[in-house]
């Protein structure tokens, strides 16, 4: 949602987040200790990328849609219906 916003993301480096965050481009993925996430928010303000990091983050959620997580889940039943079954036996 942050990202969605134009908010430069910090989160840490685990399941979905490494899809969501791009690490230096649409915020930071570090490791999960405070210094390393208060580290991580110095460094945008401090650079000054915050508003390229926002809009590179809200240009990124675009990818995230329900619109686009429907095309992707319809475009994907499509290659499996299109595979042959497995046999147990």
């Amino acid at each position: 949602e942050s990202a969605a916003c134009g908010v430069p993301v910090v989160a840490t480096a685990v399941g979905g987040l490494r899809t969501l965050v791009v690490d230096g481009v649409t915020g930071y993925l570090r490791d999960r200790t405070p210094e390393a996430f208060a580290d991580a928010a110095s460094r945008i303000l401090r650079d000054g990328r915050g508003d390229e990091m926002g809009a590179a983050a809200s240009a990124h959620a675009d990818n995230f849609t329900w619109g686009s997580a429907g095309s992707r889940m319809r475009e994907l039943f499509g290659e499996l219906a299109d595979r042959v079954p497995v046999e147990c036996r």
